[in-house]
């Protein structure tokens, strides 16, 4: 029996990406970016993309101008060049920077947001927003090679960190410095992640369903044998292939 190059390519699609994803709870959220989208792996460039798309969860990136993540409860703005990774769980929204900075608005009645850097991990207790704010709270993060700078612009925000509870309010922000940073495998419960460079993400997030980052690889290059194989079956019908 004779099978052509695209039924071969789908199955690859349909082996590598659909069947592992389907016992992976994902998001509603939406990523729009504006310009390029890197995935890493490693540190390096597996794949891009720049095209709307749901968000892929808990996969390292990289922005290439400024990209938007929407939902119902949650809007953010990751500046150009930041590197980035996003979760969403039943429970809570994990946002792990790398470098750069992400803006944020979040309803206080939605789901609070874990902050991951590589100098601590700051946790959402309690946001408070003022009357005609919309019920949104506003803020910033940006992280640098030596801090990490968490703000509130409008409302404000009670968060734990290694230093304790503060609260932060509208105007206001705290600093987190790289002498804060300890070398010692954590004890809180939470697990450091390759996808999302090293840093931790949350033991809810974690904890059992397939590499999504390796899910992520394997579906995007199927994807571009799917396009090579469609390529090919043209091409030998006599039909030109149009350049890339």
């Amino acid at each position: 029996m004779k099978f052509c190059p695209g039924i071969i390519a789908l199955l690859l699609v349909f082996s590598l990406v659909v069947q592992p994803v389907a016992g992976y709870a994902g998001s509603n959220a939406r990523l729009v970016p504006s310009g390029k989208v890197s995935v890493l792996h490693g540190g390096k460039e597996v794949s891009r993309f720049r095209s709307e798309m749901p968000l892929p969860q808990g996969i390292l990136m990289a922005c290439n101008g400024n990209c938007v993540v929407q939902s119902r409860d949650v809007q953010m703005v990751v500046h150009d060049k930041a590197v980035f990774a996003l979760i969403e769980d039943n429970g809570q929204w994990d946002l792990t920077v790398n470098s750069g900075r992400v803006d944020f608005a979040v309803r206080t009645e939605g789901k609070p947001i874990s902050f991951h850097t590589p100098h601590d991990l700051v946790q959402t207790q309690r946001m408070i927003v003022p009357a005609g704010s919309e019920g949104l709270l506003r803020g910033h993060i940006i992280v640098e090679a030596k801090t990490t700078e968490l703000g509130v612009d409008q409302g404000a925000m009670q968060v734990l960190s290694r230093n304790g509870v503060d609260l932060i309010q509208e105007g206001h922000s705290i600093v987190l410095a790289q002498a804060e940073m300890s070398a010692s495998p954590r004890e809180d419960g939470k697990d450091a992640r390759p996808d999302a460079g090293g840093f931790p993400l949350s033991a809810a997030s974690a904890v059992a369903g397939p590499d999504m980052s390796t899910i992520w690889i394997a579906g995007l290059t199927a994807l571009g044998i799917l396009g090579g194989a469609v390529a090919l079956s043209a091409d030998t019908h006599g039909r030109p292939v149009s350049p890339q």
